[in-house]
């Protein structure tokens, strides 16, 4: 234990590239699985489970419950001890950065783990008696994401002194920003201002990728065919299972490498300036 912990400090790199590792061999195991049936292991799924897709399975429990909300509440903790380093050294910008993101990753591990945002769009739905993801829950969802992200954006730009001339975290940083970008345009944009009867850009996707990669025999088919019977929102749960959480665990990994980078980096800097 001691030696990874010396491993870690000494090369944070290892961090993102362990975990981004996971993410890649996660994607392994699902085409092995769901389209290569090796070991015979779907053909074994199809008693046991009603949608036997290890992808619809896995890629709930354990890659986000309870990894991502674990690796998301880890990077929480970095950030918050960062905030608490430079809190003892007085050092208010860094105080100020670490804090202010800290409090957005808390917002995004809140919805995360309670699906505030869901819970809140469909009871103003309820209220104004539109169908899911109208018009005022679509501007609901736009607020929420509205909120978090200047903040988040906030601290990156307007403390960005306290982080740019260190070349590991900026990068780190902005890899882990973009990733969450990406996925949080995609959730937003998969279910924007819907109308009914409208089809979803997730579900048009899902259902090109599902079709291409696990339809392939008369086995297959029938797996399918299951599954879609099963659930209906076949299509669109790939993406917003393997898609988007994938972008999210990736993103998170980066965080957390960029957290551990800048402890390292700050503890060596300001032992330095006490010497």
């Amino acid at each position: 234990m001691k030696y990874l912990y010396y491993k870690v400090f000494k090369n944070p790199d290892i961090v993102f590239y362990t975990l981004a590792g996971f993410v890649a061999f996660s994607y392994l195991l699902m085409i092995l699985i769901d389209t290569f049936n090796i070991f015979g292991i779907q053909s074994h799924l199809i008693s046991m489970l009603e949608i036997p897709y290890f992808w619809y399975h896995y890629f709930e429990i354990p890659f986000l419950v309870p990894l991502g909300w674990f690796l998301l509440g880890l990077v929480l903790l970095v950030f918050a001890i960062n905030a608490g380093a430079a809190y003892n050294k007085h050092d208010k910008k860094v105080f100020s950065f670490w804090l202010l993101i800290s409090i957005g990753l808390a917002l995004m591990l809140v919805e995360d783990t309670g699906d505030v945002r869901h819970i809140l769009r469909f009871k103003l739905e309820s209220f104004v008696g539109e169908g899911p993801y109208g018009f005022y829950g679509t501007l609901w969802e736009l607020f929420y994401f509205a909120v978090i992200g200047s903040l988040m954006m906030f601290a990156l730009l307007f403390y960005r002194n306290v982080y740019w001339h260190h070349t590991k975290t900026r990068n780190y940083l902005f890899t882990g920003y973009l990733f969450y970008f990406i996925s949080q345009v995609s959730s937003f944009s998969s279910t924007a201002f819907q109308s009914e009867g409208a089809v979803l850009w997730y579900e048009n996707a899902g259902n090109f990728i599902v079709n291409r990669l696990f339809v392939r025999n008369e086995l297959s088919e029938r797996i399918y065919q299951m599954a879609i019977t099963e659930d209906e929102w076949l299509h669109f749960n790939f993406m917003d299972f393997v898609y988007e959480e994938s972008l999210e665990f990736i993103g998170a990994a980066a965080l957390l490498t960029a957290g551990v980078s800048f402890l390292v980096y700050y503890k060596q800097a300001t032992n330095k300036t006490v010497q």
